[in-house]
């Protein structure tokens, strides 16, 4: 949600994919064409049905093909994405928490995927991101986000359960995308409060 709404702040023409309705409407309250990559009824595809399914929501979300993306997801939807992207396109991969389900893991543990061979012709860029990468930058981040927070033009949001107890119902929420926002888990009240 942070990085669509910075895209968007740097001027960006940016679509948003999610697993949820509730995620597509906050996204949409940010300003942001969203949709909710779940299949009829929320289902949870997999195999070659997900990566056709995905293919087609790009089609129809990005009818202009796909400049820049960033992934959190991995599998079918990072090869779809591959698949509608256009010359010189730029994927920065953050997360590949698809690979988590061996549902549909090939050899190397993931999604097997088909579409590599767009990158050459394509001349895109498909690069791992870590921010431990890029700390030269963090002043420049943190004067620009202060700058977008304070203005309202990036918000956040964050789904909160309470103890320890609650840590498995946090960790199951978030790998099936229960949560809103970063999934936290309060051990106990701030002292410094």
């Amino acid at each position: 949600m942070v990085a669509a709404q910075v895209a968007k702040a740097l001027g960006g023409r940016v679509v948003g994919a999610t697993g949820s309705d509730a995620k597509v409407q906050f996204l949409e309250s940010c300003g942001i064409k969203a949709f909710n990559y779940r299949g009829p009824g929320g289902q949870r595809l997999d195999g070659k049905a997900a990566y056709m399914h995905y293919s087609t929501l790009l089609a129809e979300h990005c009818p202009d093909g796909i400049d820049g993306y960033f992934d959190n997801v991995g599998g079918q939807f990072l090869d779809a994405v591959l698949l509608h992207g256009n010359e010189f396109c730029k994927v920065a991969v953050c997360g590949i928490i698809s690979t988590l389900d061996k549902t549909d893991a090939g050899e190397d543990g993931g999604w097997p995927i088909q579409n590599l061979t767009r990158i050459l012709p394509k001349q895109m860029r498909v690069e791992g991101f870590q921010a431990r990468q890029h700390y030269d930058l963090f002043p420049e981040y943190t004067e620009k986000m202060e700058g977008w927070l304070a203005s309202g033009e990036v918000t956040y949001k964050e789904t909160l359960l309470e103890g320890l107890q609650s840590l498995p119902e946090a960790l199951v929420g978030m790998l099936v995308g229960a949560n809103i926002g970063k999934q936290l888990v309060r051990l106990s009240e701030d002292p410094t409060l």
